[in-house]
């Protein structure tokens, strides 16, 4: 049986945490509630926007720490079987949702959707860009100074965000001149490639760090939330978006005490694993249930903590549960992506039927 690892536990805390911030994002538009205008409530909105950056972020920590070489052959060929594929897959079929209620055609959406990354999966679009960058740079940043190449690509990114935020005359160059959505541009992620690598590559020495130093590790959290809700209630910069320019600190701060967190714990987390082994289709697919079970929990749209919870609970319960069952037929399987916990349950289920 493979060893769960904190990796895996902060995959499936990232996964739940994406799927909240969309339920919370329903809640503000459909409940009417007074708590939206609260304090308690801009507090929980941006809180949990550490999600998608440490989702892509665990992408290349993972590749740096298996692959410190080179990338084995045939690696892109299998992400685009069980990533990509999936990802095109989901994006038509939400695309069709879509073109039901919408005056513009499915191919118009198709290709705003997948070809364009215009959804909630742009993620994808971003992490193959990531791929590109490993072939690349793997050698050149290991012989480099790590401060030097994190400091570099932090101004990159956070100059590409606060421009897009700040200065119409680039906003306007993003939106005409990038092919894609302005979202995956690689400026807006390329600090995250950067940190994922250099703890892949220390990842043991930055743990034991972690552990000597959590108490300055979860002020530094705190600090760097306290940036981000400073500029949402001083500044003015309120875009609940997981690419904003003051989002890169309180994300790598959350993702290391994640990691002392798990690794402190003796017990084993199942229900983690289980939602960690379906993140990639939940990742993809939740916003279709969360629209179809919003009508149904609206009954508790007097309560932040029922709706918000019960949504949460039956969108990801239905997202396993229909996950799994596509998982049974190997043909749907290229819906789901790869799945290692139902690799290693099925043949032993099916064995103990025969």
């Amino acid at each position: 049986m493979r060893k769960l690892t904190e990796i895996d536990m902060i995959r499936a805390i990232a996964c739940l945490s994406v799927v909240y911030n969309h339920v919370i994002t329903n809640y503000q538009k459909f409940s009417g509630a007074a708590f939206v205008e609260s304090m308690p409530f801009l507090v929980i909105r941006y809180l949990f926007l550490f999600a998608t950056p440490i989702f892509i972020l665990i992408s290349i920590t993972l590749l740096a720490r298996s692959y410190p070489d080179k990338l084995p052959k045939g690696f892109l060929w299998s992400r685009i079987k069980y990533i990509f594929v999936p990802y095109a897959l989901i994006g038509l079929f939400s695309s069709y949702l879509i073109s039901l209620q919408s005056e513009s055609t499915f191919l118009e959406i198709a290709w705003n959707t997948v070809g364009l990354g215009d959804w909630h999966g742009f993620f994808i679009l971003v992490i193959f860009q990531f791929y590109v960058l490993y072939y690349v740079l793997n050698r050149p940043l290991r012989k480099i100074n790590p401060w030097i190449a994190i400091i570099v690509s932090f101004l990159i990114t956070f100059s590409h965000l606060y421009a897009i935020e700040n200065t119409e005359a680039y906003r306007q160059f993003i939106f005409t001149e990038y092919p894609l959505w302005y979202r995956t541009h690689i400026f807006a992620w390329i600090s995250y490639f950067t940190a994922g690598f250099y703890i892949g590559v220390y990842y043991d020495q930055l743990a034991a760090f972690a552990h000597k130093w959590i108490v300055g590790l979860a002020a530094f959290a705190a600090a760097g939330f306290g940036w981000i809700f400073y500029n949402v209630q001083t500044v003015g910069y309120t875009v609940v978006s997981s690419d904003r320019y003051d989002m890169f600190f309180y994300t790598i701060a959350v993702f290391f005490l994640l990691v002392v967190v798990f690794q402190r714990s003796e017990r084993p987390h199942p229900l983690l694993e289980i939602v960690g082994s379906f993140s990639f289709f939940i990742y993809l697919a939740h916003m279709t249930f969360i629209l179809g079970l919003s009508r149904i929990i609206n009954v508790f749209n007097g309560s932040f903590i029922l709706y918000t919870g019960s949504l949460l609970l039956f969108t990801v319960g239905i997202c396993i549960g229909v996950g799994a069952l596509l998982y049974l037929h190997r043909w749907s399987q290229w819906i789901t992506g790869r799945n290692r916990l139902l690799d290693r349950l099925l043949p032993r289920l099916v064995s103990r039927v025969e």
